[in-house]
């Protein structure tokens, strides 16, 4: 029989920092929380990934600084005290403006570096419609993030989850890029 769920506390400036698509993150609570959220404290660099996350949601917090966050290749404008929520199939980045861009992420369920998805800058659409054919676009290409291990196919299929039509405006034709696999990457 378990025990009661404990509570855990950390200071985020203590924690190791690690690269990931907006720049360095301090991750807190993945494993302490039974896996239900996790806490980055993120500073964002200046050249920025897109990527999305085909499981995970995220809530943006701007603690300081001034930038911009690309949406689904809509740019909105950021400054402290800023919340963005982020849904799962979402294609995202921050971009720090003229002073260094501070966020906290909340990640929901807790982070796991297997769904960090690089989408090229080519423009192609990262997910598709339901009962759209899943291929890939000439040309285009999609990555799991270098942080993520061997890039390997999930077993899941791509399909992105939207909040609302509005956020998901109709693609036809739009496909899915596979991710890449290569043979002894790390």
């Amino acid at each position: 029989m378990s025990g009661p769920p404990r509570a855990h506390l950390v200071r985020l400036a203590d924690l190791p920092g690690v690269a990931c698509p907006c720049g360095t993150a301090r991750r807190a609570f993945a494993d302490a929380a039974a896996g239900q959220a996790s806490l980055h404290l993120v500073e964002v660099k200046q050249d920025t990934e897109r990527h999305y996350h085909r499981r995970l949601t995220e809530i943006y917090y701007v603690l300081s600084g001034a930038g911009q966050i690309e949406l689904d290749g809509e740019l909105r404008e950021l400054t402290a005290g800023d919340a963005v929520l982020i849904p799962s199939g979402v294609v995202h980045r921050a971009i720090p403006g003229r002073t260094p861009l501070t966020l906290l992420n909340f990640v929901l369920p807790a982070f796991d570096p297997a769904d960090e998805w690089l989408v090229p800058e080519s423009g192609a659409a990262p997910w598709r419609e339901p009962g759209a054919a899943a291929e890939v676009a000439p040309g285009a290409s999609e990555s799991r993030c270098r942080a993520a291990g061997p890039a390997a196919a999930p077993s899941a299929p791509a399909t992105a989850a939207r909040s609302s039509p509005r956020n998901a405006p109709s693609r036809p034709g739009a496909s899915v890029p596979r991710p890449r696999t290569t043979a002894g990457a790390g």
